[in-house]
């Protein structure tokens, strides 16, 4: 993209410079302007520019990193020879992508520019001295509060491995970098070479849509797969085998390591807000692994609109304590307790939420629907918000059932934070088909006797809650056949349903036959 206009001024004494342009088809914006901090040599420019972009009812702000540098007007690759540093930051898109978004990345790696005597083409050779990694596949930790993408991603899972190396330096102050796997082809980036030798910048933005078009930031939309990244290369004044580059191109991230194993669970089950509102609820992660989580959080990654926060808990008060979405480690054994929210910009109709739990050395938790999500909806209009938690004899969150007679049962209780409203409430095993039968009522509170109706039923139960009502039920289980304990596929729900079929409440428990 071309600017139309350009111009600066300097301030000597802070030692800035304004750079006001204009770029084609900015729509109402006529110019930009952000403000770069000089060098004293006057060599380098570097600042940040935010815009505030208004898209629908929505709104984000856009940051851009903006590095310059005074080129140099010949180059040579024996001018280059030396051990160089490479840090690249970037966004990755692809449309093909379960919630089909942006996410960033960075990288490192070293190269050893060899100043060998060019060949015909113009090439000497360099040496790959390693790379911390490319990909987009586990959080270095702490969501990140903006729209849609929510984890800034690193990964010790590296792209193509590349083996040969070979760089030429251009009499137009620009240098070509290589890299190929085979030695046939070749993946190129350019760069500029400041005029000192040390500094080379790349800014480059690839797409399935190459060549990009002239009005690019107006017509590329919805290309299947774009990467638009920053690469700087600094000049090392060292040699290659030195312990400073092995340690910059060291893993950005610890693998991960199989003996940290992550467990989670979440209460209440479910929240039904109105648009705007906070919805809260509680969650535990367990390291059940020998080996320490380092760096663990909670994410939200579904493509929702929504924000979202989670904070520490005391376990022993429920009570906040530190900072809002800051990371934590946890010991092996160990149990951390969080609170976490979640406020809808929109109406949502009744979906389980996947949060991802997850430690920078571990893989995420294993999502159980019921035991580790949280069904949320959200509308304009005041709805009830029933919180339900089931209660079992055995207190473990299992429906123990007779060995001999395969009969059991769990007791249910529930507050209504919303609005009052009619509801059915209903027994069933999700998506599981299981050897058993189910019947419910709603119970006196003092007494646990069934009063609605007055013998348990295998049909919903209907009644009026009010804001604020306490109602509680039972739920009687008898099973045809012996039931393996799988907490994660085996359940039993109980849903709480409005008058147009929504879900405004809801809570599992597992079920298992025990031994005769």
């Amino acid at each position: 993209v071309t600017m139309i206009t350009c111009s600066y001024t300097v301030d000597a004494a802070a030692g800035t410079t304004d750079v006001t342009f204009q770029l084609p088809d900015e729509g109402d914006v006529d110019t930009t302007n952000v403000t770069l901090f000089v060098s004293s040599e006057y060599r380098y420019l570097a600042g940040r520019l935010s815009e505030t972009v208004i898209s629908g009812t929505e709104t984000s702000v856009e940051q851009t990193l903006i590095v310059g540098a005074r080129r140099a007007t010949s180059a040579s690759n024996a001018g280059l020879q030396a051990v160089y540093l490479l840090s690249t930051t970037g966004k990755r898109f692809e449309s093909s992508a379960p919630d089909g978004t942006d996410t960033s990345f960075v990288s490192r790696a070293a190269v050893d520019l060899s100043g060998d005597t060019p060949d015909t083409n113009g090439y000497s050779s360099c040496s790959i001295l390693g790379d911390a990694s490319f990909g987009l596949t586990r959080s270095l930790g702490g969501s990140v509060p903006m729209d849609v993408s929510r984890s800034v991603e690193f990964s010790t899972d590296v792209g193509p491995t590349y083996t040969q190396c070979r760089y030429r330096a251009n009499s137009g102050g620009t240098l070509d970098l290589e890299f190929s796997t085979d030695g046939s082809n070749w993946d190129a980036t350019a760069f500029i070479i400041a005029d000192d030798n040390n500094t080379l910048i790349s800014a480059q933005a690839t797409t399935t849509d190459d060549p990009l078009p002239a009005n690019a930031e107006q017509t590329l939309t919805n290309p299947a797969l774009a990467v638009a990244q920053l690469t700087l290369m600094q000049r090392y004044d060292g040699n290659a085998s030195d312990a400073a580059v092995a340690d910059f191109v060291a893993a950005l991230v610890p693998p991960v390591d199989p003996n940290v194993v992550l467990v989670s669970s979440v209460l209440p089950g479910s929240r039904s807000v109105a648009v705007g509102a906070t919805a809260t609820a509680f969650a535990t992660v367990i390291n059940a692994g020998s080996v320490d989580g380092i760096n663990c959080d909670i994410q939200f990654r579904d493509p929702l609109p929504v924000d979202f926060f989670y904070q520490q808990t005391d376990p022993a008060t429920n009570a906040a304590i530190g900072e809002q979405n800051d990371v934590v480690n946890i010991a092996a054994g160990a149990v951390q307790t969080f609170i976490f929210g979640i406020t809808p910009n929109a109406e949502i109709t009744s979906v389980d939420i996947n949060l991802v739990y997850t430690c920078l050395n571990s893989d995420q938790a294993t999502s159980i629907v019921g035991l580790n999500t949280l069904l949320l909806s959200a509308s304009n209009v005041a709805t009830p918000d029933i919180v339900a938690l089931g209660a079992t004899v055995s207190n473990d969150g299992i429906a123990h059932l007779d060995g001999v007679s395969r009969a059991g049962f769990f007791a249910l209780a529930s507050v209504n934070v919303g609005a009052g409203a009619d509801l059915t409430v209903e027994v069933d095993t999700g998506d599981a088909t299981l050897p058993l039968t189910t019947s419910i009522c709603q119970t006196d509170p003092l007494t646990s006797v069934c009063i609605n109706p007055t013998t348990a039923a295998n049909a919903p139960v209907s009644l009026t809650i009010g804001q604020d009502a306490t109602p509680t039920f039972a739920v009687f289980i008898s099973a045809s056949e012996d039931i393996a304990l799988d907490a994660a596929a085996k359940r039993i729900f109980v849903r709480f349903r409005d008058n147009t079929g929504t879900v405004r409440g809801a809570t599992s428990v597992a079920v298992q036959t025990d031994s005769p």
